[in-house]
């Protein structure tokens, strides 16, 4: 967990946050949507959504 809540850090925090846990992501590689919104939320905050663009 950062030290910080996610909802209170800068826009440039959370996106240092969002990539440090996405490379730490075992299914990053794959590109899983469903496994790293999970991992996001585990380790960042619960209302994260990863949506597909």
């Amino acid at each position: 967990m950062p030290d910080i809540a996610f909802r209170k850090m800068t826009t440039k925090e959370k996106i240092i946050a969002i990539d440090k846990v996405i490379d730490g992501c075992a299914s990053s590689s794959t590109g899983t949507l469903f496994a790293i919104e999970s991992s996001l939320k585990e380790k960042l905050d619960d209302k994260i959504r990863v949506l597909p663009i």
